[in-house]
Formats: C-alpha cells, structure tokens, sequence
C-alpha cells in the first residue's frame, strides 16, 4: 500500500481536525492552575464557593488535563500537516511555473 495515497483519504483529514480541536476543547476546558514560584495558584472561583474542595484533586486533574491536551493536539496537527503537505508546499498546482517565469512568458508572448 502506497503511504502517499493512505494519507490522502478524506476520513483521514476529519480524524486529524477531530484530534486537533478536542486537544483544544479539553485545554480551555482545564482548571486553569496558575504557576508561580513553582507553586500552584487556585482560581478564587474555587475558594469563594464556601463549599470545602480538595487543592490534590485539583492539581491532579490539571496534570491529566494538560497531558491530554498535550497528545491530542500535537498528533492532530502533526497528521494535518501529513495530510496538506503537498497544498503547503504547493504541489497540487497544475502550473509549477514562478510568477516570475510567467511574467516573462507573458512578456514574450505581448512582444512577438
């Protein structure tokens, strides 16, 4: 089986966009722990409730949230690229030619 012709396929694009952006999606969805002197900083939105919360359960859920997100969506955009390799490095014109080429060949063409 030909790689080039296995990655073309279109459920393949879908599958890497559906990786990518829940990679996102789980990001902005984290607690949002902030780092500072290498401790963590709690949202006031978690100690202004009242109720008791648990700052371990917190922290940990954080941690599998950004290594989550931080599989997601580097495979996503690493499959992406697989996939429009060839429109990004502009392959799939029908024409190779450079502009400039095409501005002296339109040039000759006016003068003849």
């Amino acid at each position: 089986m030909n790689i080039q012709k296995s990655i073309r396929r279109p459920w393949f694009a879908v599958l890497c966009w559906i990786l990518f952006a829940a990679g996102l999606l789980i990001q902005f969805q984290s607690p949002g722990l902030g780092v500072s002197e290498g401790k963590f900083i709690i949202p006031d939105r978690y100690t202004q409730t009242g109720s008791e919360f648990n700052p371990k359960k917190l922290v940990d859920q954080e941690r599998r949230t950004q290594l989550i997100s931080g599989i997601l969506t580097p495979i996503g955009a690493i499959g992406l690229g697989f996939y429009y390799w060839r429109t990004l490095r502009g392959q799939n014109r029908k024409d190779r030619t450079r502009p400039t080429e095409q501005a002296r060949i339109a040039s000759e063409v006016k003068t003849n």
